[in-house]
């Protein structure tokens, strides 16, 4: 099966862009928006993922399991020249909010440290409301609190895995089983 993965992470790529263009203060506006656009098209994925960029390693092989199973999941490194010039805060929270059936939140204390991550989770939190089910997947590397994931959500503890691939294909695999079980493919 062949899948599409497009997964967000910290927003490492979409702030080095916006300082950028702060630096040389250009003009907010990016002119008008191109039919296909995918923002306009709303495509759709079956997973997202949200990470901070010092995981992104970690997270990229775990996204390559997925797409040889088919599975549309948005990942912002394969994104990266449709992205450009964007407005990433409405991009992302129309990724993370209406167009994915699951957000997988991988939670490390860089996580709950940068704007962008915390932006894809309040999207992902409204989205997880409108879905009326489980929508916010967490994956945890350690203990950090996200505010607004209640300590009582179930979550795939990363730790107790070696490190490694298994550790990364047993994510992968997780992702995959939660995607079948709800019918989504």
């Amino acid at each position: 099966m062949n899948v599409e993965v497009q997964a967000v992470g910290d927003g490492a790529h979409a702030e080095k862009a916006v300082s950028g263009a702060e630096q040389r203060h250009q003009p907010a506006n990016r002119g008008p928006r191109m039919a296909g656009d995918a923002a306009e098209t709303g495509e759709r994925f079956q997973v997202a993922m949200s990470f901070a960029d010092e995981d992104r390693s970690f997270v990229r092989e775990v996204v390559d399991a997925p797409r040889a199973d088919s599975v549309r999941v948005f990942y912002d490194a394969d994104l990266e020249v449709e992205l450009w010039g964007r407005d990433l805060a409405q991009y992302l929270d129309s990724v993370y909010r209406s167009r994915s059936d699951f957000v997988v939140v991988f939670i490390f204390r860089d996580y709950v440290a940068k704007k962008w991550t915390r932006h894809e989770f309040r999207s992902a939190l409204a989205g997880a409301i409108m879905a009326k089910r489980e929508y916010v997947l967490p994956a945890r590397f350690d203990e950090t609190e996200v505010p607004g994931l209640p300590p009582t959500a179930r979550h795939v503890d990363l730790r107790l895995h070696d490190a490694g691939p298994v550790r990364r294909n047993d994510q992968a695999q997780a992702c995959l089983d939660r995607i079948n079980h709800v019918g989504l493919r």
